[in-house]
């Protein structure tokens, strides 16, 4: 019986909540309305109940004091949320610099590796001091990232980026789309990027093995996929 109605009970408190939860219904005006009921209840007991109820009365109210207690010790001791981590300035910063705002993505990413070092982070932070002409720093990032992950496919494809665009450096730009496609074949835009600095290289025929992985990894609405074909069609 007991074990039936403490899952009942339970169920009964979790899936409104839910249920709540996924569809946005105002539930703060229902929960306060109860708590009102609740006090209303409670006070009118203490005030005109006979001893008894006034006892209960004391105790809830006793219950309810101790409960927002260590509630309150508890959340702003150990279990405190922690405003401002690594993680909420990482994803603030890819916020910022998709609105174009790279100054702000800038610091952003410094006080996310303030609390956390990531080579993900600097690998971010490399591509915002790129769009700010910062290249030397950039380049500094880069190096940073794939220190600490030498297998980061997203850095090196981002370090070929940097070579082939602002350095003008297709041979090297090669080396880091050939780092980015080993560590992640299925990377399309790297096999892409490869394929083009292969091309401008004249070494058509892997050129064109690089084309034809970028099809073949590329998803079906991938926009490169008619850029590869057109640059296949291309080749000598």
């Amino acid at each position: 019986m007991w074990p039936a109605a403490i899952s009942a009970a339970y169920i009964a408190a979790v899936v409104p909540f839910f249920v709540n939860a996924r569809y946005r219904l105002p539930i703060m005006p229902i929960a306060l309305a109860l708590a009102a009921v609740t006090m209303t209840a409670v006070a009118h007991r203490l005030w005109r109940g006979v001893r008894e109820e006034r006892r209960r009365a004391w105790a809830t109210v006793a219950a309810f004091a101790a409960v927002w207690m260590v509630s309150h010790a508890v959340f702003r001791g150990p279990l405190a949320v922690q405003t401002g981590t690594a993680s909420e300035e990482r994803h603030r910063g890819m916020a910022l610099y998709r609105d174009g705002r790279f100054e702000e993505a800038v610091a952003a990413y410094r006080r996310s590796l303030g609390e956390k070092e990531s080579s993900i982070t600097r690998n971010n932070l490399a591509n915002a001091l790129k769009q700010l002409g910062r290249f030397d720093e950039a380049r500094a990032e880069y190096e940073n990232a794939l220190r600490l992950n030498p297998q980061s496919a997203v850095a090196w494809y981002n370090v070929g980026n940097f070579r082939f665009e602002v350095e003008k450096d297709a041979d090297g730009a090669r080396e880091a789309y050939e780092h980015a496609t080993r560590f992640a074949p299925e990377m399309a835009a790297a096999q892409y990027k490869l394929g083009t600095v292969l091309a401008s290289l004249g070494r058509s025929a892997d050129a064109r093995w690089a084309f034809e992985r970028c099809v073949a990894a590329a998803k079906p609405d991938d926009p490169l996929i008619p850029l590869a074909r057109r640059a296949l069609q291309q080749l000598p």
